[in-house]
């Protein structure tokens, strides 16, 4: 099986300086251009994929739309693609705003934690988890869009590199049929440390 994993393009938080995680925010000018050159980049693959799955949260979703358009394959949600909620209730709040109306709350996210986010371990455990349910869909390949904190689990948990960052729109496309047999095929976009 073959799995390609997208990290959307540039969304407006990048730019009004917002908290991402479960902050649900659409892709600016920019990122629409970053994703459709993307998109560009995966048909150029000459790859054919059975659909599109999208974290449900605008910027991947969007992003997801302009691969399966230019593709013409299906698009469906896939919850488990979602960032991980680092931020809890502070997701979506500017962090100057946040940081005078809650500062309490802005202070135990800087300590490591902040009521409703989610703890590293689980959120670990959802994108290993999330990749044991690709692997047994009835797919020979697929592409998921998601996140950088996804993408940075991904890298460590699943492919034991050491990761740095997904620049918006970059993808790394894997083959295999179980987790720990994964291969890397092509990278784009993505800085990391390590041995393919």
């Amino acid at each position: 099986m073959k799995l390609l994993f997208v990290r959307h393009g540039e969304s407006v938080d990048d730019l009004t300086d917002q908290y991402g995680g479960w902050g649900d925010f659409d892709l600016t000018p920019k990122g629409k251009v970053q994703i459709q050159e993307t998109a560009e980049k995966i048909k150029e693959l000459g790859i054919s994929f059975d659909k599109v799955l999208t974290s449900p949260l605008l910027r991947a979703w969007q992003s997801g739309m302009v691969i399966a358009n230019t593709l013409s394959i299906p698009l469906e949600i896939f919850l488990y693609a979602k960032e991980k909620n680092g931020n809890g209730l502070l997701s979506g709040m500017n962090r100057e705003e946040a940081r005078e109306d809650y500062p309490e709350l802005v202070n135990a996210l800087e300590q490591g934690y902040v009521y409703g986010a989610e703890p590293q371990e689980m959120f670990i455990e959802r994108v290993k988890f999330s990749v044991s349910v690709l692997l047994e869909k009835q797919a020979k390949a697929l592409i998921v869009v998601t996140h950088g904190g996804y993408m940075g689990a991904l890298f460590k948990e699943i492919l034991h590199l050491e990761y740095q960052k997904t620049h918006d729109g970059g993808f790394i496309l894997l083959e295999g049929d179980h987790t720990e047999r994964l291969k890397i095929n092509t990278i784009d976009g993505i800085d990391y440390k390590g041995q393919i």
